[in-house]
């Protein structure tokens, strides 16, 4: 399996150089993390973990060292490994039927809305055979059985006290993994993978399954392996292709190829977004309308068939937009005002066509049927992580301009910001909102502990909300209730999940930092409390953000500005460390920021900082420069983000050194400033690895340098 893995990860992404009018550059927050083998994996900029890492160095800039920014697995990505001993011999025999009967129905409930490569009644029906007569069962049907049974046994939520409950306290009470020997039968039955160069249709199922089951136990790249597998294998069964083959087959093999692919498709805009790597579906090598549905009539011709409550459905359509996003924003680098109108709308299209049966109210289910209630889940985190993506990029531009202006750093703005900031405020709200559908699923009792979509995605969505609350941009009235819920759901998780533990460290140690920064100083929010996170929005929590365009948000805060007296502070010179400020809270877990103004500023320097904004304006703002990021990295230079004196490392951590701000660096893009009695930006120092290839055994504070795009944020093995 580590040949398939290493064969399989060597996968890169290309970007353009150019673009049109209107648009951002997106910093290359690209990094190379270790794996517990020490192989280096890719993690690309639409992933969770380069965004954490551009935090991390925020934080870290503004404050110092922390437990946050100084955590010891910073440099490696969490892939789990086995437990069980490889000299043991997985059972061949069949549960009983009351387990077979719990496992399926755990797999086909935990996996409605996202997943289905097979027919439930047809499969049920071919159990039921194979139970009947076991000897008679061929191996290929076995390897599937036991795949579902691994899954089932993965993801399964029974009813506390049920006739299930005692079924699965009972499997997971066994000494080894039941589901892992699950798994290692159904490869001794019928390994995919030894049979990739004649791979049949079960095949291509059988290595959908074990990518799914790989994502659930936190192996992420064995799972991005097997998925890529099962993508070419169904590329050579035509499973990509319509209307070329269809003859060859009958209404259920069509409908069934045809989900397949579906399944495919949802996946690989999952496993794509989540690592930051190039997608495996072009939509444009396939047939126009190879995401849909058919069966034969009786004329042999091919017959949409349309369910407006199918969670796979909606899943689909979401994932074609997370497809879009990901080829014109992230794989080319660059983002555009326009560009993003033109998705944002079919955001408003796939809400304002999505079935009340699929809303968001469905979420909260019945945990005796909770089906539907999984589907609605799936499919609107999908959504919600869609926005996410989308807007992301505009809320790390706000986020840095608000760093720089609070440390007093004159940094260069869009003329377009007007219309940017109604994206700020839609990231900030998809993250409040992801937050309480999953919360919604939680008091269902019916979220499983190892669900990897919903794992991640209220991961991504945890980050932008304490992110908002550390720089103190947006008031967000429901941040205590939001981080309180998330880090309860992630320590229910976390019982039984290892990637949930490694989440709940992150999430609360960022907690903690944000916690401390409120209890020294008060800071008013730095723009308006956006409509959408206001009481009247919660009653209808997505279709709020596509009602009110907030084209004017800021231009309203300028007006606001006008009639208040108070002298803005200074700006504190850049030698010292720059103490930010946040609303006071009662414990790590509390911290709701009060809806307030910002500091007043005098129409002329607002004016001057806006650069003429307009909305109707034209203009380009590149990211490298916004952040003081060049191109090429200065290796001369020493420290890291934070500005000031030497700084001792804790125990167990790398030490570094914090450089003093004092001689320029030529090598560095410099600003000019925009107002009088504003520092000139010269960017954010450099990370350096002590006794590593870029530092010295204890590095000298110096001249701040200049983080590349390209430089690998890991501390290699020989000086970990």
């Amino acid at each position: 399996m580590l040949g398939v893995d290493r064969e399989f990860d060597i996968r890169s992404r290309h970007s353009t150089a150019s673009g049109p009018d209107e648009e951002t550059s997106l910093m290359q927050s690209t990094r190379m993390l270790q794996d517990p083998t020490g192989r280096l994996l890719y993690v690309g900029d639409s992933a969770s973990l380069a965004y954490l890492q551009l935090i991390r160095m925020i934080v870290e800039a503004s404050v110092g060292p922390s437990d946050f920014t100084m955590d010891p697995s910073r440099h490696k990505i969490m892939e789990a490994t086995s437990a069980i001993p490889n000299n043991i011999r997985p059972p061949h025999i069949l549960p009983d039927r009351d387990t077979a009967n719990a496992l399926l129905d755990s797999f086909f409930t935990n996996t409605h809305g996202l997943i289905e490569v097979f027919n439930r009644a047809a499969f049920e029906k071919s159990v039921e055979a194979c139970y009947t007569d076991p000897l008679a069962a061929q191996s290929s049907f076995l390897c599937l059985l036991h795949l579902t049974f691994a899954i089932g046994t993965v993801l399964g939520t029974p009813i506390p006290g049920s006739k299930e409950d005692v079924i699965f306290k009972k499997l997971r009470a066994s000494q080894y993994d039941r589901a892992e020997l699950f798994f290692r039968s159904a490869k001794a039955l019928g390994d995919p993978v030894s049979g990739f160069e004649d791979a049949d249709f079960w095949s291509v199922q059988a290595l959908s399954l074990m990518a799914v089951y790989m994502l659930a136990i936190s192996k992420r790249n064995a799972a991005y392996a097997y998925f890529g597998m099962a993508v070419r294998s169904g590329f050579a069964l035509g499973l990509h292709r319509v209307h070329e083959n269809h003859f060859i087959f009958n209404g259920e093999e069509i409908r069934l190829r045809r989900n397949l692919w579906r399944s495919l498709f949802v996946l690989d805009r999952f496993l794509a977004a989540s690592l930051g790597r190039p997608v495996a579906i072009d939509e444009e090598e396939c047939s126009v309308d190879a995401l849909l549905v058919f069966e034969k009539n009786a004329q042999g011709e091919l017959i949409r068939v349309t369910d407006p409550d199918d969670g796979l459905d909606a899943a689909v359509r979401s994932c074609r937009i997370v497809g879009q996003i990901l080829k014109k924003i992230y794989a080319r680098r660059r983002i555009s005002v326009r560009l993003v109108q033109e998705i944002w709308e079919q955001c408003n299209a796939w809400y304002t066509t999505l079935s009340p049966e699929l809303a968001g109210g469905r979420v909260a289910a019945d945990p005796n049927s909770p089906a539907q209630g999984i589907a609605a889940l799936h499919v609107n985190l999908l959504h919600c992580h869609s926005i996410l993506l989308l807007t992301r990029p505009f809320f790390l531009c706000l986020l840095s301009k608000v760093h720089g202006e609070r440390s007093g750093l004159a940094l260069p703005v869009p003329r377009w910001i007007n219309r940017m900031s109604k994206y700020c405020e839609a990231c900030l709200h998809a993250s409040n909102q992801t937050i309480i559908y999953v919360q919604k699923a939680f008091e269902s009792n019916y979220l499983p502990q190892r669900n990897p979509f919903v794992l991640y995605f209220l991961f991504a969505a945890s980050l932008v909300i304490l992110s908002n609350e550390f720089a103190s941009i947006y008031p967000n009235p429901t941040y205590a209730a939001s981080i309180s819920n998330t880090i309860a759901i992630m320590r229910y998780c976390a019982t039984s999940d290892p990637q949930a533990t490694r989440l709940l460290f992150i999430l609360t140690s960022f907690r903690n930092v944000v916690y401390e920064l409120q209890q020294k100083k008060t800071e008013q929010p730095a723009m308006p409390a956006p409509q959408t996170l206001s009481p009247t929005s919660l009653n209808d929590p997505i279709g709020t953000i596509f009602k009110s365009s907030r084209k004017n948000s800021l231009a309203a805060t300028v007006s606001g500005m006008t009639g208040n007296k108070t002298k803005p502070m200074a700006p504190p010179p850049l030698s010292m460390k720059t103490d930010h400020t946040f609303p006071t809270s009662t414990g790590p877990s509390a911290g709701a920021s009060p809806a307030g103004s910002t500091p007043s500023m005098s129409q002329g320097d607002q004016s001057a900082r806006m650069g003429g904004d307009s909305d109707t304006g034209d203009g380009e703002l590149e990211f490298d420069q916004l952040w003081g990021w060049s191109a090429v990295p200065n290796t001369g230079s020493r420290g890291p983000l934070a500005s000031g004196a030497a700084v001792p490392a804790a125990a167990g951590v790398l030490p570094v050194a914090v450089a003093a701000v004092a001689a320029p660096n030529v090598n560095a893009p410099v600003f000019s400033a925009q107002g009088p009695g504003q520092q000139q930006f010269q960017g954010f120092a450099n990370y350096v690895v002590s006794g590593g290839p870029n530092g010295a055994a204890v590095p000298a504070a110096g001249p701040p340098g200049y983080t590349a795009p390209s430089v690998p944020m890991y501390a290699p093995a020989e000086y970990s």
